[in-house]
């Protein structure tokens, strides 16, 4: 059987024939004019070269088509990793965004201009609204605030930060995350349940720490960071009320504020400043024994032993006749 072929003057025709195999494929390039196919099985996938989408392709077909040299002149292919997207520009204009590869263009009459970028990089800021437009689906806006910092992390490491603005990163990235950071100051409010004077007396203390984050890396590659800052605060509250009568903290409320305030700042390190920390609510829970006070450290331990045996839950009370 003889087939014959007639491509216009702005198409390019791929001819396939099966074989018995995916592996036996075969493919004519055809450029305008008439051409003859032989034999039965042949299938013809017309394309218009001035389209600037990428041609419906699969893998196994452009790696066969970029083995025949009359079509390797007239296309460009886009290959690219995993953790890489394509960005292609025709004629200075921004043509499509590429997810995944390989893909092939046309760049007949025309420049076409393929950029290779990583997935874990946002894009450029004077290209946000074209990509916004072009790769719907493949890109997403991030809008960040004033007052904070955008962190992108690949697998629990920062990588980049994006400060306030819109901004457009890609979608569906594997082990990409992003984390929005306040960088403005920022109140934790605390409450340690129970804490011991230095008497052994036990209160309830409440604090508003006031705080800004300096390293936003830092704080975004710390799931729990907030949870650490107040953990530390909790230490900070506990050893410096063990050093201080509970009339002491009582009476001089701002001295026990600034011990604080400097106990914490030197506990978490250059990347939190904290700005002050504010006393609250100081409820006084039991006090020591009066019998026990004048017997060391061994009249302290025996209080604490008692104290803490009374503060057990009772299962059950003895009835009196």
């Amino acid at each position: 059987m003889i087939r014959r072929i007639r491509v216009g003057a702005h198409e390019r025709a791929f001819a396939w024939k099966s074989g018995p195999t995916c592996l036996d494929l075969e493919v004519r390039y055809l450029r305008p004019g008439t051409h003859w196919l032989l034999g039965f099985g042949w299938w013809v996938q017309r394309e218009d070269v001035r389209g600037i989408a990428p041609i419906p392709l699969s893998n196994e077909e452009i790696e066969k088509i970029e083995r025949l040299p009359e079509a390797a002149s007239e296309l460009t292919i886009v290959r690219f990793a995993a953790y890489e997207r394509a960005i292609v520009w025709i004629d200075g204009r921004m043509a499509a965004v590429l997810t995944a590869g390989p893909e092939a263009f046309f760049r007949l009459g025309r420049k076409v201009r393929v950029e290779v970028v990583s997935a874990h990089e946002a894009i450029e800021p004077e290209l946000t609204e074209q990509a916004l437009a072009v790769g719907r689906g493949s890109i997403r806006p991030l809008e960040v605030p004033e007052g904070g910092v955008a962190v992108l992390l690949n697998e629990g490491v920062a990588r980049s930060e994006l400060g306030p603005g819109c901004h457009a990163v890609f979608e569906d990235v594997p082990g990409l995350r992003v984390a929005v950071v306040r960088t403005s100051p920022r109140d934790l409010h605390v409450r340690v349940p129970e804490v011991w004077t230095r008497e052994l007396w036990t209160s309830s203390v409440a604090l508003t720490v006031r705080y800004r984050v300096k390293d936003a890396r830092r704080w975004a590659e710390s799931p729990d960071a907030q949870d650490e800052l107040s953990l530390s605060a909790r230490q900070v509250v506990q050893e410096a009320f063990a050093r201080r009568t509970f009339a002491r903290v009582a009476r001089d409320r701002t001295e026990t504020s600034l011990a604080l305030e400097a106990a914490l700042s030197a506990e978490v390190g250059d990347w939190i400043e904290v700005l002050g920390v504010g006393l609250g609510d100081v409820v006084l829970l039991r006090r020591l024994v009066r019998r026990f006070r004048g017997f060391g450290e061994r009249g302290r331990e025996v209080a604490v032993a008692l104290r803490d045996f009374a503060a057990r839950p009772r299962v059950h009370e003895r009835r009196r006749h």
